[in-house]
């Protein structure tokens, strides 16, 4: 009798829940009831229309208090999970305007089908979406939520939108979340971190714009199209997109941020034209140009541009000195990018980046084509100082910018930017004490050869004729040559210069150096014929220096 008792109550309560789900909402007079009629009129609830006023979601004040405006989490809840209700919703779910929710809305592990808008309204609270389920469209566009937003392994088969000047006054946490379509985060503020680790994004993730003042951590970000963080977007906090894919473009461009990693990522096209430094927690930037600071101590962006040695002293106005505005490159892929000869920080780490050409890129204005950010036109001078920005030194970012210079026709500054390197190697060798061979090395393949590099290879042309020019001098104190005149005795030292090849056998003669007749004098002296065999080893040197240089010789040693 006891357990048909217990059947019994809990029909009785399931009936009972069924009831109230459906009756719950059905006053008018309330504020829930009113949305909810709005709702299932397909109807949008503008609590600012219905309230007559309209409130910045961004300041809490007793306008938020009205009564006119509350809505509890649990309405929320009750209508996007609840069968009863959620059955009822029309073809554009539900929408909120002007509305006041305070505390946690917890739609963890739900399924949602409806289009759901919570726009220009306060959460007073967290918004709990871990593997939630969304159907369709997501939207808190210009809403204020006060807690985490905490939405990891969320999966959504559509936009997820979280611009139009929202504000997250804590963290957000999209990491592993899967979008079908794009993530927008423009033009909105996040005041704590953004996570979005593993995110897998089908479409463009946009955050132009926004301000992030915590850590933007976006390891292992997946996107199908572009990332957007151009246009004023401002990071006051770390930026790590550490082995981000992009199907499309990386825009930084008039961004600003103070350390960017972009290690391993792989794009199309990364544009950085105008991109700004600043130092964090606003510390203003030593070394910086003197139009880094505005008016009335307002600190803005700083730019050290291409050629201007200022860099070298900048430093962020700490007491350690040891953080400058960094930006990470290592072994990250681009197919190219296009940038601003103002863009670059003072601290750089270029290694292993890779690019198959630069400048020239679609869509990016005025810095593609003309002008002096065209990058294909750009100096040798500007590009050594952008390289010497890497303070760690290594041949490879030199060889990858001087490999896309000569594909793009500019076989000459290829060849200073590449010489540019091996005389920083030079350098670094000959700082070391315990390197002196090798420095000794280095400074002798520079003199005579150039490294073998380009043009740069017929340095030893000038050491033929310096050297031509000596033995001409020192055969002036040979009686026998000296009345032969300059030009005859110029010849007479290329002669005994050049290996193999015979100028004269008048030339050939005159250096046999036969033994003089009685009256006369011998053609060379002891000290002459010394030199002359000397004359002729340098002679052999150079031409396999020359040689050697022409094949690549030199450039692979």
């Amino acid at each position: 009798m006891s357990r048909v008792a217990v059947c019994v109550a809990i029909l009785v309560l399931v009936s009972t829940r069924s009831v109230w789900a459906q009756t719950s909402y059905d006053d008018e007079t309330t504020a829930e009831g009113w949305a909810w009629s709005q709702i299932r009129r397909d109807s949008i609830a503008d609590f600012n229309e219905k309230c007559g006023k309209a409130l910045d979601p961004h300041v809490k004040n007793t306008d938020w208090d009205d009564p006119c405006r509350q809505i509890r989490p649990q309405f929320l809840v009750d209508v996007l999970t609840r069968p009863a209700l959620k059955d009822q919703l029309p073809q554009h779910g539900m929408r909120l305007i002007g509305a006041h929710i305070e505390g946690a809305i917890d739609l963890a592990d739900a399924e949602i089908s409806a289009e759901t808008r919570v726009e220009t309204s306060r959460i007073a609270g967290s918004l709990i979406l871990s593997d939630s389920h969304w159907a369709r469209l997501l939207s808190l566009q210009g809403s204020t939520v006060t807690g985490d937003f905490i939405a990891e392994r969320m999966h959504a088969n559509s936009s997820v939108l979280l611009g139009n000047s929202a504000l997250f006054e804590r963290d957000v946490d999209l990491s592993r979340a899967k979008i079908v379509d794009d993530l927008d985060m423009s033009n909105s503020a996040f005041a704590g971190e953004a996570d979005l680790t593993n995110a897998k994004i089908a479409g463009a993730v946009v955050m132009e714009g926004s301000y992030f003042a915590g850590t933007l951590s976006a390891t292992g970000l997946n996107v199908g199209h572009g990332l957007y963080m151009h246009s004023n977007t401002t990071f006051g906090g770390k930026v790590y997109l550490i082995g981000a894919k992009f199907g499309d473009n990386l825009e930084l461009r008039g961004a600003t941020a103070w350390f960017v990693d972009l290690s391993d990522i792989e794009a199309a096209e990364l544009h950085t034209g105008g991109l700004g430094w600043w130092c964090p927690e606003g510390r203003p930037s030593v070394g910086a140009p003197d139009w880094s600071a505005a008016s009335g101590g307002e600190t803005r962006a700083s730019h050290w541009p291409l050629g201007d040695s200022a860099w070298r002293e900048a430093q962020c106005d700490f007491a350690d000195g040891t953080k400058k505005p960094t930006l990470i490159l290592r072994n990250a892929h681009v197919t190219g990018f296009q940038d601003s000869a103002d863009a670059w920080p003072p601290k750089l780490d270029l290694e292993g980046f890779h690019y198959d050409r630069i400048g020239g890129m679609a869509g990016v204005g005025g810095l593609a084509n003309s002008g002096p950010d065209d990058m294909r036109g750009r100096k040798s001078e500007k590009w050594t100082d952008w390289l010497e920005r890497d303070p760690i030194f290594s041949t490879q970012p030199y060889a990858a910018l001087s490999s896309v210079l000569a594909t793009a026709g500019r076989r000459d500054t290829a060849d200073a930017v590449q010489l540019a390197g091996r005389e920083r190697e030079r350098r670094e060798v000959c700082s070391n004490w315990d390197r002196s061979f090798y420095c000794a090395w280095l400074t002798f393949l520079f003199y005579v050869a150039g490294y073998g590099i380009g043009l740069y290879t017929f340095f030893v042309l000038l050491w033929v004729a310096g050297l031509t020019g000596l033995g001409a001098d020192i055969l002036w104190y040979s009686p026998n040559a000296r009345r032969h005149g300059y030009v005859w005795r110029l010849g007479a030292s290329l002669h005994r210069l050049l290996p193999i090849i015979e100028l004269s056998k008048e030339f050939n003669d005159f250096f046999d150096n036969p033994p003089p007749t009685p009256g006369t004098t011998p053609n060379l002296s002891r000290f002459q014929m010394a030199y002359f065999a000397g004359h002729a080893v340098a002679g052999w040197i150079l031409a396999f220096f020359l040689l050697a240089a022409m094949g690549g010789i030199i450039q692979k040693a």
